[in-house]
């Protein structure tokens, strides 16, 4: 079964990342758009929101093939510091022409 995914991912890191998924050559209409997000910052005196420049990447790829998906995703978007984005999976019912 087919899988959709979107990654929210550092702007900085995007290209790598784009081009990396891209020479996998196994996901299927990959795209990225610029996006701004942002998460939630406690800091001593309350909750701060700040929106930050991100990028979205999204594309199909198959349900036996999204371990190697992810585990690319994460090597190149990851830096272990607060930011680094999020990774959605959502299964593909059907797909129109």
């Amino acid at each position: 079964m087919p899988v959709h995914f979107l990654a929210i991912v550092r702007a900085q890191l995007a290209e790598q990342v784009f081009l990396d998924l891209a020479a996998q050559g196994q996901v299927e209409a990959l795209v990225a758009e610029e996006v701004q997000g942002s998460g939630t910052r406690t800091t001593g005196i309350g909750s701060e929101v700040e929106l930050l420049p991100k990028v979205a990447i999204s594309g199909i790829v198959e349900s036996a093939d999204l371990d190697q998906m992810v585990q690319a995703l994460r090597t190149h978007a990851c830096t272990g510091r607060s930011g680094d984005g999020k990774i959605f999976c959502f299964p593909v019912i059907s797909d129109l022409d």
